[in-house]
């Protein structure tokens, strides 16, 4: 996971700051409509490229054999009307220069982050939480992995190319959404775990479990209902 600190993840109370440099650690910060940061970190969706001394190694998507599982953190529609040439495996797209970034999207989930100092101190935080708003969804669109490989080999994916790999019929909600995340720069090793249940926009339910250490997949569980193996045969 690429660092999250930057300037704009700095627009909170100065108090955290002052904190940090008192040395009172740990702190606490809350993300989400509402929330301490109500624009969350400024990324769409939970897919990466590793790169490496400016080099691509490959990509972090969660996936088996079969089906690859990628939820959003913004509104998918949105993304697609507004960033349709921005690279989502470039996962942080951060504000500046009158451009919004990712903020151009709602953000669609919330949590909260632990940071050992603050924000714009520390380069990432220790462990972020994110799930789904209480009554509210969260957008993840299930594509068949052999569809999708060939298409992200070269570090590139944008929003009407994922959409064209994506049917409606795999495009789901998940009432049950939750993702733990220790990013690289606050951890020796990154570790993300997600758990997401909803249902296709066909119908049925979905079950994601999933989870990586050190950017390489330890486990994915993806159960979907057999009206959309079909889609395995193409």
């Amino acid at each position: 996971m690429k660092r999250v600190s930057r300037s704009a993840l700095t627009r909170l109370p100065v108090i955290l700051i002052a904190l940090a440099m008192a040395g009172l650690a740990i702190v606490k910060v809350t993300f989400g409509p509402g929330n301490d940061f109500p624009n969350g970190i400024p990324a769409y969706a939970r897919i990466e490229s590793l790169v490496e001394n400016g080099q691509l190694k490959g990509v972090l998507i969660h996936h088996n054999d079969d089906w690859a599982a990628i939820p959003f953190y913004r509104d998918p529609a949105c993304v697609l009307r507004e960033r349709p040439s921005r690279n989502l495996l470039d996962i942080l797209h951060f504000p500046g220069d009158g451009d919004p970034g990712a903020y151009v999207c709602p953000l669609l989930v919330e949590g909260f982050a632990i940071w050992k100092h603050a924000p714009g101190v520390d380069p990432a935080p220790m462990q972020q939480e994110t799930h789904e708003p209480k009554g509210r969804t969260v957008p993840v669109w299930f594509v068949p992995w052999k569809w999708l490989e060939p298409q992200v080999a070269d570090g590139l994916l944008t929003m009407p190319e994922l959409a064209a790999l994506c049917p409606a019929d795999l495009r789901g909600e998940a009432y049950f959404y939750q993702e733990t995340l220790h990013p690289s720069e606050a951890v020796h090793h990154t570790k993300t775990t997600i758990v997401a249940h909803g249902t296709l926009n066909i119908g049925g339910r979905f079950d994601v479990e999933s989870g990586e250490t050190g950017n390489v997949l330890t486990h994915t569980t993806i159960h979907l209902p057999d009206s959309v193996r079909r889609y395995l045969g193409r």
